[in-house]
This record gives structure tokens, sequence and C-alpha cells, in this order.
């Protein structure tokens, strides 16, 4: 009895060898064990790679939209739009307060809707905000002109044309900020079969909480209401910023002779 209590107190004694499991899980533990100091350089490592990642993300989309839209757009910037009269000015001023607060904007789908004579340059202001979207927002844009779109929806009459209609309405349904250049023939209303997909085009973003910002060469509600259709034009107001870009034409010939 005297051996058997002397031997169980030998196993009990503080001095027993560790086992190889004792001394994985310690090295484990050893590995593990984090200083504060390391795990706020580890976090702002992360973080530093997570801001990398992102920058390098919104380049490459911002790359994209610039080369889809082409080299006459591709430049277009708030700093380089001419401001030389006050109503310029005005606009410019507004496009800045929204950009400062694009995020808000975008959270409650606050579009952009330029509107005035031709030759304004709704289309270089539409691209420059929408260039922003892309680079300090994680926006996808897409610039289309509408005269094309309709196009390719008259094109494919000869096919299979409800199917080809909604292809061509999911496509364009993809990108968060569509911009709709020029929706509206040179004279006259819109054909009742084109202003139906385009509503139906513009139906369709809203439903999917994507905006659609548009630049049309109209004076003002009444005459968008007569060649849009009320229901398309008051759709694409909802919500917009209406901006009125009412001052001469930019474009002037090279040369005049006897005019």
């Amino acid at each position: 009895m005297e051996n058997q209590d002397h031997d169980s107190q030998a196993n009990d004694s503080p001095n027993e060898l560790p086992t190889a499991g004792d001394l994985v899980r310690a090295r484990l533990t050893s590995i593990l064990a984090i200083t504060p100091e390391q795990e706020a350089e580890r976090a702002a490592r992360e973080l530093a790679e997570e801001a990398e990642a992102r920058k390098r993300r919104r380049s490459e989309r911002l790359r994209e939209f610039l080369d889809s839209i082409g080299k006459l757009h591709a430049q277009c910037r708030l700093h380089n739009f001419d401001m030389k009269r006050p109503e310029q000015q005005a606009v410019v001023s507004a496009l800045k307060e929204y950009s400062q607060t694009m995020d808000d904007r975008i959270k409650n789908m606050e579009g952009l809707v330029f509107f005035g004579p031709v030759g304004t340059g709704k289309d270089h202001l539409a691209v420059s905000m929408a260039g922003i979207a892309v680079e300090h927002h994680d926006q996808r844009a897409m610039l289309t002109n509408v005269q094309d779109w309709f196009g390719e929806i008259r094109d494919a009459m000869d096919s299979d044309a409800e199917r080809a209609e909604r292809s061509l309405i999911r496509e364009l349904s993809t990108p968060d900020i569509l911009i709709l250049s020029d929706p509206l023939p040179p004279m006259g209303a819109l054909g009742q079969h084109m202003a139906t997909m385009l509503y139906r085009l513009v139906e369709q973003r809203d439903s999917l909480g994507r905006m659609t910002w548009v630049t049309v060469n109209v004076s003002n509600d009444k005459e968008a209401d007569e060649r849009f259709g009320s229901a398309t034009w008051d759709r694409l107001c909802h919500r917009s910023w209406k901006i009125r870009c009412a001052w001469p034409s930019y474009r002037k010939p090279a040369k005049t002779i006897n005019c």
C-alpha cells in the first residue's frame, strides 16, 4: 500500500516531463500569441491592401469607361468645361456640390437630367460626372447613343423581335449609371415603338435601383412631354437634378465666307 501511494504521488509530481503534445501546443501558443502592436500593424496592413485593391479596381473601370466612349469624350472633365458665362458657372458649381456628396446622391438614386439647346456641352458634363462616380465611388458607368440603340432595335425586327428587344434592354440594365445621349430624333417626336422601348428601359433600370442620366435637346418640360411622352420624361426626372444648359452652341465653323 505504501508503494502504491508513493507511485501515485510520483505521477502527480510537478516535475513530470511534458509530452510531445504539450510541446506542440506550447509552441503553437507562442506562435499565435501576438502583441497589441503586432495586431495593429496587421490590421493596418490589411486595410492598406484593401485600399490598393479598390484603387486598382476603380482605375480599371475608369479605363474601360473612357475607352468605351471614344476620344471625343475621353478628355471631358469639369475643370476643362468652358465657364465664361454665369449660367455655365452656376451649372458647374451645382455639379461640384453633387459630386462632393455623391455617395448620398447614389444612395437616394438622384440622377442627372441635362437639357437645353444643341451644342451646349451636355454630354461633356454628363461624362465628367460619370468619371467621378467611377473613379471615386466604385460605380460602373456606360454612355450610349440612343439613336444607335434604336437602330439595333430596328435591325432586330428581322429576327425574333421580342427576344432581341429583351436582350437589348437587359444589356443596358447592367451598369450602375447609364447615360442616355440624344434620345430624341433631330426633328419631331419619338415613334410609338421607340417611345415604348425607351420607357421599358427606363422603367427596368428604375426597378433595379440603377440611375439613368440623360442629355436631351429640349427647351422645357412641355417640349419634353410632347416629344418623349410624358410618362418617360416624368420617370427620368423623378428624384433627379434637372440642369438647364441654356447658352449658345460651342460648335463654330472653321471659316465663314459671305455669311
